[in-house]
């Protein structure tokens, strides 16, 4: 059993660094630089990086939003659960009260 484990581990590690090395091999082999700088994203043009600020903006802005909406509604259900044990114990004083 260990060792059909350890057969099937290896031939994954085996496969993934064949699949990596046929990946970046046409990026090595580049007959110039500019090929091989598109791979590697050194200089992106400025239309794909403000793209990319503008989504990650829009990103953080929504995770904000949905932060304060939850800390709103947290609020709101902390609220609520004081109000429910003050009426609470206001009944207990009453019923205490009573007799």
């Amino acid at each position: 059993m260990n060792f059909l484990l350890v057969l099937t581990i290896v031939a994954f590690l085996i496969a993934t660094a064949l699949a990596m090395e046929s990946d970046y091999s046409d990026k090595c082999a580049a007959p110039t630089g500019e090929v091989a700088q598109e791979g590697y994203g050194g200089s992106a043009p400025a239309e794909e990086s403000e793209g990319y600020r503008r989504r990650h903006r829009m990103r953080s802005r929504a995770r904000r939003l949905r932060v304060k909406a939850m800390k709103k509604r947290l609020v709101k259900k902390v609220k609520k659960v004081k109000k429910a044990k003050k009426a609470k114990k206001v009944r207990r004083v009453v019923k205490k009260n009573k007799h």
